[in-house]
């Protein structure tokens, strides 16, 4: 599993996530991160230029060793003819690879799904399958929240890569029959926000004065199988990831250090090693509350 692990870079670019306390790491942090991931066998790291100076930091560092996918910024509401969404797109990626100082890159996916439901969508799409046409990127592909938006898109435009949202609270994709969809039409899968962008993986104590206190049921819920299990929380997260191991491509992890990712590479080997397989129980922890499981919906104080 560990080679199925992805690198997210947002917290290169700017402080993210509702357990960071540390703020953005420095270069030199960044740097140590991405030579422990390479030497781990972590070779894709993800990536936006809407991250903050995420891109900037990265090229400046050299990631000539990784795969990276990147993602276009959200469409623009004037661009009304073919030859504009060719152009924009063009502008966007060659941005993003001066940026990242690489000729071409993995994978390149819309962050703004609404660009690809909209009454222009098509055109959107041929846009996109152009800048593969040109080498500029070798896969093509959208970043979604929720399985209904993945089964409009499906209904006309099979993607080379999606990226999803999935973790033991937000089971929308499993439960959905989407994974064994896009699997059938073999389009790689990327799993983001396992730990629940850090909220799975913070002490129910320190969620008292948030506004996630409203949320003590299912975390106490969470917590307590944690400890039934004997596990802790990132083991836990990754073993609801490392259920779903033979059906996704990617795993998207964030760390702020080096400390943080080793943490994670070692949870990965003890799940793996231990062969624990919690598929049923993971089935008792899944919330159905989307101000919960979807981040962009989060009212944090």
């Amino acid at each position: 599993m560990i080679s199925k692990l992805g690198l997210g870079t947002v917290q290169f670019g700017e402080k993210y996530g509702v357990s960071n306390v540390e703020g953005k790491p420095n270069l030199e942090c960044v740097s140590s991160i991405l030579n422990l991931a390479r030497s781990n066998g972590v070779n894709l790291l993800d990536t936006a230029p809407t991250y903050g100076d995420s891109e900037s930091v990265l090229g400046f560092l050299g990631i000539d060793a990784y795969a990276v996918v990147s993602k276009a910024p959200s469409h623009s509401r004037q661009v009304r003819s073919s030859k504009d969404h060719q152009l924009f797109f063009q502008k966007a990626i060659e941005a993003s690879l001066a940026n990242l100082g690489l000729p071409s890159i993995y994978g390149y996916l819309l962050h703004d799904v609404c660009d690809l439901l909209g009454t222009e969508s098509s055109e959107v799409a041929s846009a996109l399958a152009l800048l593969k046409d040109g080498g500029l990127t070798k896969k093509i592909g959208v970043s979604v929240y929720d399985p209904e938006q993945l089964d409009q898109i499906l209904n006309w435009f099979t993607p080379d890569i999606v990226q999803i949202p999935m973790n033991p609270f937000d089971q929308r994709f499993l439960k959905s029959g989407m994974i064994k969809r896009l699997r059938a039409a073999g389009v790689e899968i990327h799993v983001r926000s396992i730990f629940l962008q850090g909220l799975l993986l913070m002490d129910p104590r320190d969620l008292v004065r948030t506004s996630f206190v409203r949320y003590a049921r299912e975390l106490a819920k969470w917590h307590g199988w944690l400890s039934a299990m004997q596990l802790t929380p990132i083991q836990g997260c990754l073993a609801f990831a490392n259920s779903q191991n033979e059906s996704i491509d990617r795993f998207i992890i964030g760390v702020q250090s080096p400390v943080d990712l080793q943490e994670i590479i070692d949870g990965v080997t003890f799940i793996v090693n231990k062969g624990f397989n919690f598929t049923d129980d993971f089935e008792q922890l899944r919330s159905e509350d989307v101000s919960l499981i979807n981040p962009s919906l989060w009212k944090i104080k």
